[in-house]
């Protein structure tokens, strides 16, 4: 449901979702997906994303996990960034 003319990324840890979405979406430019945990802001960058997405993810990690993947969320965010999740 977003427009043609946007940048996003898809992370995720099961290479099935991944393969998924490549396959459906793969007419999409500036389109990636990218199977891997995020562990660090490196992975994402710094001020880089206007939105930032997690969808039904925390509830599979501990509160440590959970506390450390948020920081790094915010920390790819530009300064009037927004993250949404939902589980």
């Amino acid at each position: 449901f977003l427009p043609d003319d946007i940048e996003y990324r898809g992370y995720d840890i099961n290479p099935s979702y991944i393969d998924y979405a490549l396959k459906k979406y793969k007419n999409r430019k500036n389109t990636r997906f990218i199977c891997e945990l995020i562990t660090s802001k490196e992975q994402l960058g710094e001020n880089y994303y206007d939105i930032a997405i997690c969808g039904g993810v925390l509830h599979h990690l501990s509160d440590s996990e959970a506390s450390s993947l948020l920081k790094i969320i915010v920390q790819s965010l530009k300064p009037h960034g927004c993250l949404v999740t939902y589980d």
